[in-house]
């Protein structure tokens, strides 16, 4: 299964969400359907392009941002992670517990950091500053 695209049935269900308001005359006809725009959106944040960056099959980059940024803006995105967060199947979820051993050199010393009595004297101690202070 392609993680970007999204089935039909997510897609009634996302459509609620994200649709734009279409009614106005005013300015210039749609150019990108809105669930390729969605899956543009969703190919951004999986795999953390930059926006110029992303493939030609979802529209014009400048459409699909201006799309993400206009649902983000009206809260239609966040309304839409709050709706199905509680129904998550948990698939692409995951736990990392790699570890990874660090050198002995890499580390303090065994004890931790010896702490000294004495600050060490450093370059230009011994001079006064000339404005007094």
């Amino acid at each position: 299964m392609n993680k970007t695209k999204i089935t039909d049935e997510q897609w009634k269900l996302f459509s609620l969400y994200l649709t734009r308001n279409n009614k106005s005359k005013a300015g210039r006809p749609q150019r990108i359907d809105d669930r390729i725009a969605f899956e543009g959106i969703i190919y951004v944040l999986k795999t953390g392009i930059p926006w110029r960056y992303l493939p030609k099959k979802f529209g014009a980059w400048q459409t699909v941002y201006k799309l993400f940024a206009r649902w983000a803006k009206s809260g239609a995105l966040e309304k839409l992670l709050d709706t199905f967060k509680e129904s998550a199947d948990n698939e692409w979820l995951s736990i990392d517990s790699s570890s990874i051993k660090v050198h002995k050199h890499g580390s303090a010393p065994r004890g931790g950091q010896k702490k000294t009595k004495h600050r060490t004297k450093q370059r230009g101690d011994n001079h006064q500053n000339p404005c007094g202070d």
